[in-house]
């Protein structure tokens, strides 16, 4: 380790986000990375180490960042508790018991809600509609006994849905029906979301790391928040694809989705969910790029 570098350790270092926090990490010189996951492999020249192992594994550690997890509302409720609430309280203690000083954890802005007509802050309620909300709800709440207990700090990142280059989600399958031609039936979604690209993600949970907050809580997100038309109609602008997404009433798309069993993502479509970004200035962090700039960079690298 070089002197004076920070020893930082990450659970969940081969996900679509652990992957780019271990290339923005990789490139400072005052960190030396101490990567876990599921089973042994490699990440940008790092070996991935398999955990549950020994709580001695953590031993030196100053921060351990706690991203690995289940990010689907369809994954059964015993999954989701062993996952996203056992996994993390245990892998703190183990944490805890070795003397890590400092725990981050990425949470997500559905443990306070799916749909809010207020702007989400970080001392909003938790109301969470759906058992992946409720799980990550119970994590944070099962770490932060956890913290009490011991001299830990407890840093917390909730952030909306993540889009970036490799992505398996919303934003990459709406990119995949535009680049196909295929009709958009988002002419009628026209309540804002928040969003946040991987680089600005990686940038909070960077941010995190680096501080020393007795309790961080921070809700990263783009700039600016877009409606699902205007995201379909900036998707199509940048794939060079003259697109009119089509007025369909919400009502007509819920009885299909419900029957694939994707009802949920009605709300998505059609109800408002925005971040406050005035806790920004209270935790210092700002997004790295625009959302447009985050959109040029995951469409680019798409196929």
């Amino acid at each position: 380790m070089p002197s004076g570098a920070r020893s930082i350790g990450m659970l969940g270092a081969t996900g679509f986000l652990g992957r780019k926090l271990v290339d923005r990490l990789s490139a400072r010189s005052d960190v030396a990375l101490r990567l876990f996951g599921r089973r042994e492999s490699e990440v940008a020249g790092h070996r991935v180490r398999p955990w549950p192992a020994a709580a001695s594994d953590l031993e030196g550690l100053d921060v351990l960042v706690h991203l690995s997890g289940i990010t689907s509302s369809r994954a059964s409720d015993a999954a989701l508790a062993a996952a996203n609430v056992h996994l993390p309280m245990e892998t703190a203690r183990a944490a805890a018991s070795v003397g890590v000083p400092r725990f981050v954890f990425v949470s997500s802005l559905h443990a306070h809600a799916k749909a809010s007509e207020t702007a989400i802050r970080p001392t909003s309620p938790f109301r969470p509609v759906d058992s992946y909300g409720r799980s990550k709800r119970d994590a944070e709440l099962a770490l932060r006994e956890v913290a009490a207990a011991r001299p830990m700090q407890l840093a917390i990142l909730r952030p909306p849905m993540i889009y970036g280059p490799g992505g398996t989600g919303s934003f990459a399958q709406l990119a995949a029906l535009i680049r196909r031609g295929l009709p958009i039936p988002l002419g009628l979604a026209n309540q804002p979301r928040s969003f946040c690209s991987v680089e600005n993600a990686a940038s909070a949970v960077e941010h995190l790391v680096f501080t020393n907050g007795a309790e961080d809580v921070l809700l990263p997100a783009d700039p600016e928040d877009l409606t699902p038309r205007g995201l379909a109609l900036a998707i199509g602008r940048e794939l060079g694809r003259d697109i009119h997404p089509l007025p369909v009433p919400k009502s007509l798309l819920a009885a299909p989705l419900a029957l694939v069993g994707r009802s949920a993502i009605v709300t998505s479509l059609f109800e408002p969910l925005c971040i406050d970004r005035g806790h920004w200035e209270t935790v210092r962090w700002r997004p790295v790029q625009t959302g447009a700039e985050g959109m040029r960079q995951a469409l680019s690298s798409s196929p």
